[in-house]
């Protein structure tokens, strides 16, 4: 998105709940779609869901497949976000952290008019 305006934020340090959240909401968007997937393939018979080594068919993997890749992205967040925090919080020992950002212009989606805009 070549159009938007980016800001540089230097921050001395990202609190733990904002990388366990980009971190879950990440990879909840992402697995729970890929464990749908998998189930409605485990619906008609492929043996794509299992559970104890036994494979999940019919109307159990539907449910079993978003629920299995949900417990997996929960685990995954909590386990890379602790490794992230870590790592984060000993580079801001070092130096600042430089995040690039796009600010959310909320007068775009309110259609209104950005305060200022009128001077020239």
């Amino acid at each position: 998105m070549r159009g938007e305006r980016e800001d540089l934020l230097i921050v001395r340090k990202v609190r733990a709940t904002t990388i366990y959240k980009l971190l879950l909401l990440g990879l909840l968007i992402s697995l729970i779609p890929l464990g749908v997937l998998f189930g409605i393939t485990g619906f008609f018979g492929a043996d794509t869901v299992n559970w104890n080594n036994h494979p999940i068919h019919g109307f159990a993997a539907l449910l079993a497949g978003p629920a299995i890749s949900a417990t997996v992205a929960v685990f995954l967040a909590v386990f890379s976000g602790t490794l992230v925090s870590l790592g984060l919080w000993v580079l801001s020992w070092v130096r600042p952290i430089k995040v690039r950002v796009v600010p959310y212009d909320t007068a775009a989606v309110d259609n209104r008019p950005v305060a200022g805009a009128d001077r020239a």
